[in-house]
C-alpha cells in the first residue's frame, strides 16, 4: 500500500505534467520565426542550430522557461516576464 504522502506526490506530478508537456519543437513552432517579437519589440526568435549547439543541447525550454502561470497556449505566456532561474553551478 501506497504512503498518503507518495500518493500525494504522484497526483500532484500528475496534475504538473501536462503543462509541462511541451517540447522544443512544441516552442519552435513559432519562436523560430526570424520576425517574431515580444511587446516591447525584443526579438523572440529562437536559433535552433545555435541552441543545439551550446550548453542548452539535449534541454527542454521548459526546463528553465516554467515560471507559475505560464500559459503556451497563448501569447504572451506571461504577464509578467521573470529571467529563468541562475543555472544550480552558480547559485549561492
Amino acid at each position: 500500500m501506497m504512503r498518503p504522502l507518495t500518493l500525494a506526490c504522484v497526483f500532484l506530478a500528475l496534475a504538473i505534467l501536462p503543462a509541462w508537456g511541451l517540447t522544443k519543437a512544441d516552442c519552435l513552432t513559432c519562436h523560430s520565426d526570424p520576425t517574431l517579437k515580444t511587446a516591447s519589440g525584443k526579438t523572440a526568435f529562437v536559433n535552433d542550430d545555435s541552441l543545439s549547439h551550446s550548453v542548452h543541447s539535449g534541454m527542454e525550454c521548459t526546463d528553465c522557461h516554467s515560471q507559475p502561470g505560464a500559459n503556451f497556449d497563448d501569447a504572451p505566456h506571461w504577464k509578467e516576464v521573470k529571467p529563468p532561474p541562475a543555472p544550480i553551478a552558480t547559485r549561492t
